[in-house]
């Protein structure tokens, strides 16, 4: 007996397939400013689509997908307008996970515990933060 694969049955929102596609390019470009900075390894990119699709779930789209500067990706949200609030999610090479919300330069960072409780948790107040 052969066994069919699982798919979720939750509806994906359109914006996923294409942030998925570009992570999995995601690299430094050639105008890259600091030759020291790593380039987003494997583990970053992994941890990144899985917080994608947890995104997905929570129906939140992030605005931008980067390398980050301490080498791995970031996923950053950004609230326009003259409020200034900018925050990310930052997925590192060293496997470290880390969390900014800023405020017209003032930002607050915080470690995110490793797996999708201690994500969820910064992913909703990160949601808080960008909408007030």
């Amino acid at each position: 007996m052969t066994e069919t694969p699982r798919t979720s049955s939750l509806p994906h929102p359109g914006w996923l397939p294409e942030a998925r596609q570009a992570l999995a390019g995601l690299g430094l470009s050639p105008e890259w400013p600091d030759e020291s900075i790593e380039t987003p390894g494997q583990g970053a990119k992994r941890s990144a689509d899985c917080a994608l699709r947890l995104l997905a779930e929570i129906d939140f789209q992030p605005d931008g997908l980067h390398p980050s500067l301490e080498g791995g990706v970031r996923i950053a949200f950004v609230q326009g307008g003259q409020t200034g609030r900018y925050a990310d999610v930052q997925f590192l090479n060293s496997g470290e996970v880390v969390a900014t919300c800023s405020e017209r330069g003032t930002p607050q960072v915080w470690s995110i515990q490793p797996g999708n409780p201690g994500l969820l948790g910064a992913l909703d107040a990160i949601r808080s933060f960008v909408a007030r």
